[in-house]
């Protein structure tokens, strides 16, 4: 069975490196096309799009670096801007694809008419990183249900990805991907890869009563990811991605970190956090072993995103032994519930829950860890999530 997948990239975030992990663990003529293609990974080619495409993000991208706002985000849900179509038809890759996996396919760059035409021809798996298949184009909505009753317009036209455009047609949007999720239900599987998310499709506007909807969650390599076991520090050290991300909820913690109550080291991937003393500061790690490495350097991670699906470095840091103090939102909440992680809610919390944690016994934070690590490796490796969609599509 040969499978095509389409994405944003072939590195980046989850969804980036989610897909690329598919193609390298297949064994036929499996490929990848994405629009923007960074690595020299074998079986990964450029999605080719149209002069007129390319000239609108052009134009975009100047209008939001010097007045914040843009004018055709997400135009090919509504034109066939890009000319996926076309491109894809006579490429062999898509000729010989028995099945079309669309992962990320916002960003400008996926004509949501070539999923009318694909669907005439292909069966379609859509895996679900975020919730863009049910809003008029923000990946979150954040405390919004307004995707339940079709209510595009909600308060967070400047959050990716809207990229606050000046002409604001996500109303259109909504009602156009709710016609083409209805003439295309026959042959699109839909795979949220939460809970959460599936409960947000079963309740959506934009979603057919009759939708193939199946839950896969996410696995990680839990060969490179694992516990060393090998930490003999006597003061908890904490690890904080400061991302600027607006969805990553960076303000949370380092709007309060000065004021934990209780010895720790702060270990910070970014920028530093003001006001703490004990900090070391890193740059972003790429390579998987290094990151494995250095998540075995730490025994509480904060995690504070304000929407989030059901995130792989959350699984990384849990596989390697370091208990995840997470934002009660979305995905996070089945990945740290039954005692495998501390979940709070809003600011006072987080602060209340790590001082908690610190007046702990360390040894008693690593078992605790300990214990997730092992969860990890039996229920979100690789392999159980290969496993889980093998069954879909046999």
């Amino acid at each position: 069975m040969n499978i095509l997948h389409i994405n944003t990239a072939d590195q980046g975030g989850g969804a980036e490196q989610f897909a690329l992990d598919m193609l390298k663990q297949s064994s036929g003529k499996d490929a990848l096309f994405v629009k923007k293609k960074k690595g020299n990974v074998p079986g990964v080619f450029l999605l080719k799009r149209t002069f007129l495409s390319k000239l609108l993000e052009g134009v975009d991208s100047v209008l939001k670096k010097f007045f914040n706002h843009t004018l055709f985000t997400d135009l090919g849900v509504l034109y066939p801007v890009h000319g996926t179509y076309q491109f894809l038809k006579n490429t062999p890759q898509y000729q010989e694809a028995d099945i079309i996996f669309l992962h990320n396919i916002h960003s400008d760059y996926f004509d949501l008419d070539a999923l009318v035409a694909i669907g005439r021809e292909k069966e379609v798996v859509w895996v679900l990183h975020d919730m863009w298949v049910v809003t008029g184009g923000e990946v979150y909505t954040l405390d919004s249900e307004q995707y339940k009753t079709g209510d595009a317009k909600t308060l967070y036209k400047h959050l990716f990805a809207c990229q606050n455009p000046l002409v604001d047609r996500r109303q259109k949007y909504m009602e156009r991907k709710k016609e083409v999720f209805q003439e295309v239900q026959e042959k699109l599987t839909f795979i949220p890869v939460s809970n959460w998310l599936k409960d947000c499709l079963l309740s959506a506007y934009t979603i057919p009563d009759r939708a193939k909807i199946h839950v896969i969650q996410n696995g990680i390599d839990t060969n490179v990811f694992r516990n060393k076991k090998h930490r003999d520090w006597e003061i908890p050290r904490i690890l904080f991605f400061n991302s600027s991300n607006p969805y990553k909820g960076a303000e949370l913690f380092s709007s309060l970190a000065a004021q934990i109550e209780g010895s720790f080291e702060l270990f910070v991937i970014g920028a530093p956090v003001e006001g703490v003393e004990k900090q070391q500061v890193f740059d972003p790690i790429r390579d998987r072993d290094a990151l494995n490495d250095f998540y075995n350097q730490v025994d509480i991670m904060v995690f504070p995103s304000i929407a989030e699906n059901f995130s792989l470095m959350v699984l990384e840091a849990m596989a390697a032994g370091v208990l995840v103090v997470g934002n009660h939102i979305g995905g996070i909440v089945e990945q740290l519930s039954d005692d495998r992680g501390v979940t709070f809610q809003g600011r006072e919390d987080l602060k209340h829950q790590l001082e908690e944690l610190l007046q702990r016994p360390l040894e008693d934070i690593r078992r605790q860890a300990t214990e997730a690590s092992e969860y990890v490796q039996q229920h979100w490796s690789e392999e159980k999530m290969r496993e889980a969609y093998l069954k879909l599509l046999s």
